[in-house]
Parts: structure tokens; sequence; C-alpha cells
């Protein structure tokens, strides 16, 4: 959870950092934690919905 908030340009810009950040946790904590699935959430200063992003990685094995 971010309190402080990030102003943005644009909704493009809004998605690359959403892809950053998830690519990040799942990096960062996906191997700690065996979590492999991580969803974001974006909301504009007014606190409306604005965007969600999922990201998930699955290794199986054959």
């Amino acid at each position: 959870m971010d309190n402080e908030g990030t102003e943005l340009p644009d909704l493009n810009a809004l998605r690359g950092l959403m892809r950053a950040v998830l690519i990040e946790i799942l990096r960062d904590e996906g191997e700690e934690n065996g979590v492999n699935e991580y969803t974001a959430k974006a909301y504009d200063s007014n606190g409306r919905h604005v965007m969600s992003a999922k990201i998930n990685f699955y290794i199986f094995d054959q």
C-alpha cells in the first residue's frame, strides 16, 4: 500500500508503473514466500478506482 501516492501524466505511465512494481514484487517476494500471484489497484486523488493489474507466474512439472 502506497499511502503517499504518485502523480503520473497519463494512464500509459500508470500502466508502466504498475507493471514495474508488480514485476519487482514478484521477483523480490515471490520466491521467498511462495506466492506466485499479485494484484495492484490504483485510485485517483478522489478515491475512485482507476486501474487494476495482476501478475502471476507458475512452473508446472511434466
